[in-house]
């Protein structure tokens, strides 16, 4: 363990001050049940920091998996399902993502700087930045009895910038109307986010492997 936790202490500064991302392999769970691989998730979890949940029903661990009872409709969180999900900043400093079994067709993720984003937008279209500073509605689907919740896109601490961006969710909830309804300058904003951050020069492209 000790020498384990001074590669934690690395992979800590990897994601706060470095490039965002690590890739760690060599886990044996093709030896493991899926309790122990929960549990080997979630003490790396612990390592790297505070556990939060990861929706309104406070979920500290979850498996990402299309659920065959569910149908899909608007109310379906879509990590559910099997169906594409924009990209996305989740509402946490770090996110874990732990491999079971590798998807038969598609699958792919594509990881890409949300810093880098916002630089792009300060350089090309300044006049939208001012909105990801702004609180923004996003759908709660089926896991509130509010149709929305008030979300800030981009905080800055004077140290750290810190983004929570959800493009599905952001836009669906329009279709709740009202003061929820999106106006146009709001979905330029979504659209050139989503542009960028889908652009090969921002990211890249993989496929997680057990």
């Amino acid at each position: 363990m000790p020498s384990f936790l001074t590669e934690v202490e690395s992979w800590k500064n990897q994601l706060t001050i470095g490039l965002g991302v690590i890739l760690i392999r060599g886990f044996p769970i093709d030896q493991w049940e899926t309790t122990e691989s929960e549990i080997a998730a979630w003490c790396m979890g612990l390592m790297l920091g505070v556990p939060g949940g990861q929706n309104l029903s406070d979920d500290l661990l979850g498996h990402i998996t299309k659920n065959q009872s569910l149908g899909v409709d608007r109310n379906t969180r879509l990590y559910k399902t099997n169906q594409h999900i924009s990209f996305h900043c989740d509402y946490a400093d770090v996110i874990g993502l732990m491999c079971l079994s590798q998807a038969t067709t598609d699958g792919a993720s594509r990881n890409a700087s949300s810093v880098s984003v916002h630089d792009k937008i300060f350089e090309t279209n300044y006049s939208l930045l001012e909105l990801l500073y702004k609180t923004i509605w996003l759908d709660t689907r089926d896991e509130s009895d509010e149709p929305a919740a008030s979300v800030l896109p981009r905080s800055y601490d004077g140290r750290f910038v810190r983004t929570f961006y959800h493009s599905d969710d952001m836009r669906s909830v329009n279709r709740h109307g009202g003061e929820y309804q999106l106006d146009e300058v709001t979905k330029q904003l979504l659209d050139t986010y989503d542009d960028i951050a889908t652009d090969p020069e921002f990211g890249f492209d993989m496929h997680l492997e057990p």
